[in-house]
């Protein structure tokens, strides 16, 4: 029969008992207590059950937290990956714009004018002639 001075509380699962430290000196207290046969065994027993789960709930935190602290780690290394590879693409691309030999750039742009004015003058030529000229030739 519950007594007076008995009480119930409760409280969600993972965050029942998350300091460590406290649920050690609570399983230690119930380790040092003499124990009655009877309800000496049963506080015992329930004792040290309370605080193996407290100390399930801890582990599962603390695994919880690395987790997601790697998860972050790896995100900011893909972030990271990303970014140098931006840069490098970024140098090179600078180094393509501002390396340039420019004599060469010009002998090349000027062979280019060259041939299209020559296949423009050609183009011009062909369009003109007839089967009239060319029979009257």
């Amino acid at each position: 029969m519950p007594d007076t001075s008995d009480f119930l509380s409760g409280m969600p699962a993972m965050q029942a008992g998350t300091d460590v430290f406290a649920n050690i000196d609570a399983a230690v207290a119930a380790l040092q207590t003499p124990v009655t046969p009877g309800a000496g065994t049963a506080n015992l027993t329930n004792a040290i059950s309370t605080a193996m789960g407290k100390l399930a709930n801890t582990l599962n935190n603390v695994i919880t937290v690395q987790a997601s602290v790697g998860g972050r780690e790896n995100e900011v290394q893909a972030l990271q990956s990303v970014t140098q590879s931006s840069n490098l693409q970024t140098q090179s691309n600078l180094a393509d714009l501002t390396q340039v030999n420019l004599t060469q750039v010009i002998s090349k742009y000027t062979m280019v004018q060259f041939s299209l004015q020559a296949a423009q003058q050609g183009f011009s030529m062909i369009q003109k002639m007839s089967l009239f000229n060319y029979i009257g030739n």
